[in-house]
């Protein structure tokens, strides 16, 4: 069954490794945002696969302040890893919006999560982290949209026994 791979960032971070000093303040903790994807769906009477094209958008919603995209990787529905989409962080302007598009139909896997990690040297506004998954076949078109959640720390359960 063929499934939507993820491709490289259309806008590639600049040639020289970036600091949160660079943004004017020390560094702030890191934020992961969870974003679910579906790469293909089954149609229901044939079960034969659609696949999607995965676009993941990046919007820096903060009018004053760059924020840092510190790393975007995407997950196989197994949960192991299929792609670590920079090389380096990069520095989202303020309003800028950054895209990773998949190719519909590549083998890679079943691409099922995106992991983004972000921080700021200022306090600022989220960004908001988007999915959209699109196919189109002959007259017919399908589209979904899947929103970005932030991950809280790893915390330690205790067994009330």
């Amino acid at each position: 069954m063929a499934c939507a791979r993820p491709a490289q960032v259309e806008a590639e971070a600049s040639d020289t490794p970036i600091t949160h000093a660079e943004l004017g303040a020390p560094d702030r903790p890191q934020q992961l945002l969870y974003v679910p994807v579906h790469s293909h769906i089954e149609r229901k009477h044939t079960r034969a696969a659609v696949d999607l094209q995965v676009t993941l958008i990046v919007r820096n919603t903060d009018e004053r302040n760059a924020i840092r995209i510190d790393s975007v990787r995407s997950h196989a529905a197994s949960g192991h890893l299929l792609d670590e989409h920079l090389s380096r962080p990069l520095i989202l302007a303020p309003m800028a919006v950054r895209q990773i598009v998949s190719s519909e139909g590549d083998e890679a896997g079943n691409l099922a999560s995106f992991i983004v990690g972000w921080s700021s040297g200022e306090p600022v506004r989220a960004p908001i982290v988007e999915a959209l998954m699109v196919s189109s076949q002959g007259a017919r078109g399908l589209s979904f949209r899947s929103v970005g959640h932030a991950l809280d720390p790893p915390q330690q359960f205790v067994d009330s026994e």
